[in-house]
């Protein structure tokens, strides 16, 4: 009896200690102590099996059991919930990688259109330049020198998006100088 008493206190403080140890050792030690009071009885012939299945034993073992299930479910769920974040990363990044993707086809579509829209508006400059060739009236040449001041002026703008890292904005500095030359050497 003296034995068992013993045995019983042994499994209680484990059974408090464990929240302080690992999962894996408290488990690991239940197990030691679960089958060394199974074998007590053999081991001690004052003890029998009535003896260690009855009272607080059996209530404790029965602790144990449920101690070992909620141990092996937790660990179960925790790796469910460590392969979902890691499923749930993974495709975070594939979808940051369609993203960076899709966004830099759209910057190369919009360097693209800046280019084309500045090839068509010297296209522009161009012709009127041709038909002013052949006007006689100083007023109709001046305002087809005017429109394609105009045109030029827009023409540059979307050259500079075109050369321009940042298709949001420009350097305006350089924008104004380039225009300003431009300018003087049509009205020089």
């Amino acid at each position: 009896g003296n034995t068992v008493n013993d045995a019983y206190y042994l499994v209680a403080v484990l059974m408090f200690s464990s929240v302080m140890l690992s999962q894996r050792f408290t488990s690991l030690l239940f197990i030691v102590i679960f089958i060394s009071l199974l074998l007590l009885p053999q081991s001690n012939p004052q003890v029998s099996m009535e003896d260690v299945l009855k009272g607080p034993l059996s209530l404790m073992i029965m602790m144990f059991l449920l101690l070992a299930f909620g141990a092996y479910l937790r660990m179960a769920l925790e790796k469910h919930h460590v392969t979902a974040l890691q499923t749930e990363n993974a495709e975070r990044r594939r979808a940051q990688e369609r993203l960076r993707a899709s966004l830099q086809e759209k910057e190369v579509l919009l360097k693209e259109i800046h280019h084309r829209v500045k090839n068509n508006l010297q296209i522009i400059s161009s012709l009127l330049n041709l038909q002013s060739s052949s006007i006689d009236d100083p007023l109709t040449l001046s305002q087809f020198q005017d429109s394609q001041n105009r045109i030029r002026s827009m023409a540059l703008i979307h050259e500079r998006l075109y050369r321009s890292d940042d298709l949001a904005c420009i350097d305006f500095g350089t924008y104004l100088c380039d225009l300003a030359e431009s300018l003087i050497q049509t009205y020089r």
